[in-house]
């Protein structure tokens, strides 16, 4: 049965796979983010073994930038797992508009439900009622007065 939220509730389901898509992003950028500064961490211990085995390589410019490299990568996990945050969120309040919106179109079916059924059982009751008219004034007065 067709509701008048049957729309609403179309819309807030594209909505909420829409966050989820991006919650999925979010997540996969973040991943990266954090294999980025992973492999950033194993690269700085791989040349500080190696400049403490040869002092004859000057590696410091290297460990500057992968010291900036490694800030960046951290503001840039931060932002992201606020994204991420700010997602999920939004998440929640469009489940919870999704649910709303769902439970009024059961409660409206419900009632649309209800209403049929009253009609039913009244045109059952007119019906019924209408026959015991018929019946009565079928039958004799003096019948229904002995009965």
């Amino acid at each position: 049965m067709k509701t008048p939220y049957d729309a609403p509730l179309r819309v807030a389901e594209r909505e909420l796979d829409e966050v989820r898509t991006a919650i999925g992003a979010a997540l996969d950028e973040l991943r990266q983010i954090e294999d980025a500064a992973a492999s950033l961490r194993d690269t700085m211990a791989r040349e500080r073994a190696a400049v403490a085995g040869d002092s004859s390589l000057a590696a410091e410019r290297f460990f500057v930038c992968a010291r900036e490299r490694r800030a960046q990568l951290a503001t840039a996990c931060e932002a992201a797992n606020e994204r991420v945050e700010t997602l999920r969120e939004r998440a929640i309040e469009c489940y919870g508009a999704r649910t709303a919106i769902g439970n009024a179109a059961a409660r409206y079916r419900q009632e649309a439900e209800r209403a049929a059924a009253a009609a039913e059982q009244a045109a059952l009751d007119d019906i019924a009622a209408s026959r015991l008219v018929r019946l009565r004034r079928r039958r004799p007065v003096t019948a229904r007065l002995a009965s």
